[in-house]
């Protein structure tokens, strides 16, 4: 502003001057054109001479805008190369050559259009924040001009940068920061850990694709793959253009985000794919142990892999967790900005309905869960079984069978140990020493069970009269436990 006042002052000298240079003809001062995301314009209190100045600011937004156009094209290219990833999974692999055919192809590319993705937005930032570093307009946000840039340059998306820079304050000017209420800044750092750790997350996931499965497929046949990454592509696919987006909207509004509930509604609503991931993460590491237990050189080659940088020496057994453990994150961390919205706001209610949804998908995901680790374990039941003696204990006709409780419980006089499998619709007693049925499967409707007077630790499987009318006396710690389960079931199982 100082050499512009000392320009404007040398053309105002004496007329009569012959030396002096023709005062220059003045264009008119540019507009800015309003966005609808927090609008940037001029501070009321900053004065401008009537000459042509352009907004270091808009030139930068400006300049950008055929970046980010390019930016968007590739999105558009990679979800839906996406989207044909998905549908080409949904066919049945007749061995792992073509599994490995369509990762590197298909999921390969994408990757690596998201990477451009990430190197283009990047340099979109780097032209911006160094286009607004000498910058004296401010930006109006939520009302409150400030002074000047709020964010400070950057080479890669923040959410990337290293820890020293772990939270969104220090990343503010001190001087913008100030402008700023404690909610409002809550609220911000609260986005600034969400995209953060989706950075992180999806780092993660690429891991287990690139490094993992893209070498596991080689040596390992195709239904083992299937079994232990499941849909895991998927789920990448999903996260990498989710994360994108996120960084893309933290540039676009220079690091203060006034509207995130948006972009949580649209992408958290596809989170239902988790549903198969999940209910098969007990398989998945059960085959992946006996793989490692057979196979030496698969085993070897699972140890190298780890030391990869991009593993952060993580096994591949405690990558396959990630998924899992970031499901259940997501109601936390959206809770966290929900604290700090302001209610009756649009805003509020897109947050409140993505946390509607993520936490209804965690029941339905932990019910897919119980109900396979329950088929799961009553096939390991009834193969323990010696030979004759085996049952179809995983399925009914009508529904799958659920495993309630089991126990080893002991017979009132000999002591003998029975293993008592309470389903929801049968009582199962088994010799754990003969690994035989000690009686046939009982359905809950013909049995009582009820507490002996004097002993605390014995109960009464009272068998109706279609099994002989006989009393079974249990002993167990756990009696009243037992005794509520059973009870509790029986209920219902009448419903």
């Amino acid at each position: 502003m100082q050499n512009i006042k000392s320009n404007t002052e040398e053309s105002s000298g004496s007329p009569s001057t012959p030396e002096q240079e023709p005062k220059p003809e003045l264009e008119p001062a540019l507009e800015l054109t309003p966005r609808p995301r927090p609008v940037r314009e001029a501070a009321p209190d900053i004065s401008r001479p009537q000459s042509t100045i352009e907004s270091p600011i808009h030139a930068a937004d400006t300049a950008s805008t055929g970046q980010s156009a390019e930016i968007k094209g590739r999105r558009h290219r990679s979800q839906s190369d996406a989207t044909q990833l998905k549908r080409s999974r949904d066919q049945p692999h007749s061995h792992s050559q073509s599994l490995q055919s369509q990762t590197s192809s298909k999921l390969g590319d994408f990757l690596g259009r998201f990477r451009s993705n990430s190197t283009a937005t990047s340099s979109t930032a780097d032209d911006t924040s160094s286009g607004s570093g000498s910058a004296s307009a401010s930006v109006t946000m939520s009302s409150r001009p400030v002074s000047r840039p709020i964010s400070r340059p950057v080479s890669r998306p923040l959410s990337q940068q290293s820890s020293r820079s772990s939270n969104w304050s220090s990343f503010i000017n001190h001087s913008a920061l100030e402008s700023f209420s404690q909610e409002e800044r809550n609220r911000q750092e609260a986005i600034f850990e969400l995209i953060k750790s989706e950075s992180v997350y999806v780092k993660d996931l690429t891991a287990i694709v690139e490094v993992y499965l893209a070498n596991l497929i080689r040596e390992v046949d195709g239904q083992s793959i299937e079994i232990v990454f499941s849909n895991i592509e998927d789920i990448l696919l999903l996260h990498a253009t989710f994360v994108s987006d996120l960084e893309m909207r933290q540039r676009d509004e220079r690091l203060y985000i006034s509207q995130i509930g948006d972009l949580l509604d649209k992408h958290l609503s596809n989170l239902d794919i988790y549903r198969r991931y999940c209910s098969n993460q007990h398989k998945s590491i059960k085959v992946l142990q006996t793989l490692q237990r057979k196979n030496y050189r698969l085993s070897q080659n699972l140890t190298r892999l780890k030391e990869d940088p991009t593993s952060r020496n993580l096994e591949l057994s405690t990558h396959l967790l990630s998924p899992m453990q970031r499901i259940t994150r997501y109601p936390l961390l959206i809770k966290q900005i929900l604290k700090y919205t302001e209610k009756n706001t649009l805003e509020y209610a897109s947050i409140e309905r993505a946390l509607d949804e993520i936490e209804g998908l965690l029941l339905a995901v932990n019910e897919d869960v119980r109900v396979q680790e329950s088929h799961t374990r009553l096939q390991e039941i009834s193969n323990s079984l010696v030979m004759g003696q085996k049952i179809e204990l995983e399925n009914t006709s009508t529904s799958k069978r659920l495993l309630i409780k089991e126990g080893e419980l002991a017979k009132s006089k000999s002591n003998k140990i029975i293993h008592v499998v309470l389903c929801d619709d049968i009582i199962l007693l088994i010799n754990v020493t003969e690994r035989t049925l000690y009686k046939l499967p009982i359905p809950l409707c013909e049995i009582s069970v009820s507490a002996h007077p004097r002993r605390e630790d014995v109960l009464y499987l009272d068998l109706a009269y279609p099994r002989g009318g006989e009393n079974i006396a249990l002993k167990t710690l756990d009696r009243n436990a037992w005794i509520n389960t059973i009870n509790s079931t029986k209920k219902l199982y009448r419903q």
